[in-house]
């Protein structure tokens, strides 16, 4: 709804792309035309500018209201959405917030309040729904809601928070539903939210999508494989040297590491020599040939991922060794783009590549958020004392052992973790010596779980206290929240009947607050409570 559409060329220079994304050139018709859109497509895509596109599209920059909605399972990755999708719709009059990228301890009282001019609010469902329910977000004039990486969406339990927000969507705002992976999750979603959606890759997401989490895949053989180092930026050379020790090993006479630009290939000669290895490129070259002492094949390295699935296939021609060099986020786009073009990734001996989030990184994952986003002043005065007598390392293991007894709850001790590398290795990725097929790997299903996407958002109970006894929306709220502890904004419809009342609370907590409103008093009488019936 900017004054006019910016070309795809513009969006890139503004993000800093050398080329135009794959996805952005399938996505902009559909975008621009007003559709939904379903989209496989992971980190390292440019899915950013697809965002970008469709918040220019969507957004009116002379209305001061919340017109787009992102929700993303993490903050680090909320925040690096909001910067680039900024930097696109920013020179057009939008603004994007991200005020959850803001630990909460350090969040000015007031921080609601300071994104009301906002158009475009980035962060995770859990965090903004309850500044929505409270009335500091108001999504009545919503146009678009964007859902990235919607698998981890529900591997980290933030799908709970993001049914209410489906449910009260204004009927015309458009919907964009991204994924790294297909997941019976993702297409359940799919099916429906956005049936009629425009769904990209084809060959991938097909309109009807496969209920299964191999879906789409190609069969390959081993000779198909792409050899895989993930690396963290600035320390590409490590990962070079695994590659040409690799290809040395099967007999290779040479090994040609393919850039993305020239500059970057020539920063790596550089850093390939200082380390002593026999590394040279052409002038203005984006290749950086390393020489090998066999007289086999030549070996091929893609280092960095490529926006186009055209450029990947070029670079993998041929019949020798194929390696890929990408930072861990890349890892699950680099895979879709290898699906595409019938060959499998597979990890260099002695490397996981994490896929999905496993239990263990999720674990660590909701520690790291306690750690960042809470006042913990008061715990480290009472833990001081243990830190001398027992060392800090300790009382964070026995913290750790408490925390999850708790998240056991009731059933017993904690259960043991199991063997850490094969409880931090997801499903169908393993050390190329212990590698399973990938249907004896995959997680077991749990009977008893109900599927989140299936989950109501609210689930209303009966309390036998009704107008006859004088009561008051504000004697059922405190009587929830001073017994639960849970957060007002988890309580929603209140309607007080002669004998009764029925209530809403936050389908997540509804069994607690059962279960701790067990003979609650209210109005000085004692009160029963239940699951309503007729709901």
């Amino acid at each position: 709804m900017t004054d006019g559409s910016l070309e795809l060329q513009d969006i890139c220079t503004r993000l800093g792309f050398s080329e135009t994304p794959e996805v952005l050139e399938a996505a902009a018709t559909p975008v621009r035309r007003g559709h939904h859109l379903a989209l496989l497509a992971g980190e390292g895509s440019g899915k950013a500018s697809v965002v970008a596109l469709a918040a220019l599209e969507a957004c009116d920059p002379a209305e001061e209201t919340l017109q787009g909605l992102i929700l993303v399972p993490e903050a680090a990755h909320a925040w690096r959405l909001a910067a680039a999708v900024q930097r696109v719709v920013g020179l057009e009059g939008l603004i994007v917030s991200c005020p959850t990228a803001v630990p909460e301890a350090d969040r000015p009282a007031d921080a609601a309040r300071a994104h009301r001019g906002t158009h475009v609010l980035v962060g995770r469902p859990s965090k903004l729904l309850p500044e929505i329910r409270s009335g500091h977000h108001s999504i009545s004039g919503l146009r678009l809601l964007v859902l990235d990486r919607v698998a981890d969406l529900q591997a980290l339990d933030e799908w709970g928070s993001v049914e209410p927000i489906l449910e009260t969507l204004p009927k015309d705002a458009r919907k964009i539903a991204i994924s790294d992976r297909v997941e019976p999750g993702f297409a359940a979603l799919i099916e429906r939210q956005l049936p009629r959606a425009r769904r990209w890759p084809e060959e991938l997401l097909p309109v009807a999508v496969a209920p299964e989490d191999d879906a789409g895949t190609v069969e390959t053989d081993a000779g198909d494989a792409v050899r895989c180092a993930l690396v963290p930026v600035g320390d590409f050379v490590a990962a070079f040297e695994r590659c040409v020790r690799d290809a040395d090993g099967l007999g290779c006479a040479r090994i040609d590491l393919v850039f993305r630009t020239p500059e970057a290939a020539a920063r790596a000669a550089a850093e390939l020599a200082v380390a002593g290895l026999d590394a040279g490129t052409e002038a203005g070259g984006s290749t950086v040939t390393v020489a090998l002492p066999g007289e086999g094949q030549s070996a091929a390295v893609q280092v960095g991922l490529p926006f186009r699935l055209e450029t990947l296939q070029r670079n993998f021609e041929g019949d020798g060794p194929r390696y890929a060099v990408v930072e861990p986020r890349h890892a699950a786009q680099l895979k879709l783009h290898l699906s595409r073009i019938g060959r499998r990734l597979q990890p260099l001996r002695g490397q996981l590549l994490h896929e999905e989030l496993d239990p263990v990184h999720r674990y660590r994952m909701q520690i790291r958020e306690a750690a960042e986003s809470t006042d913990l002043m008061s715990e480290l005065l009472i833990l001081e004392p243990l830190f001398d007598e027992i060392g800090s390392v300790r009382v964070a293991a026995a913290l750790s052992n408490l925390l999850r007894v708790r998240l056991e709850g009731d059933a017993g001790p904690v259960r043991p973790w199991a063997d850490v590398e094969a409880a931090s290795s997801p499903a169908g990725w393993a050390p190329e010596t212990t590698r399973e097929a990938p249907r004896a790997r995959r997680r077991p299903e749990r009977p008893e779980e109900v599927p989140r996407g299936a989950r109501p958002a609210w689930t209303r109970l009966y309390f036998g206290v009704g107008r006859r006894d004088e009561a008051k929306p504000g004697d059922l709220v405190g009587a929830i929240t001073g017994e639960t502890g849970i957060a007002g904004a988890q309580v929603g419809k209140i309607e007080i009947m002669g004998n009764f009342s029925l209530v809403d609370v936050d389908s997540q907590v509804a069994d607690e607050v059962l279960r701790k409103l067990d003979g609650v008093t209210i109005r000085g009488r004692t009160v029963p409570v239940r699951r309503d019936r007729d709901s």
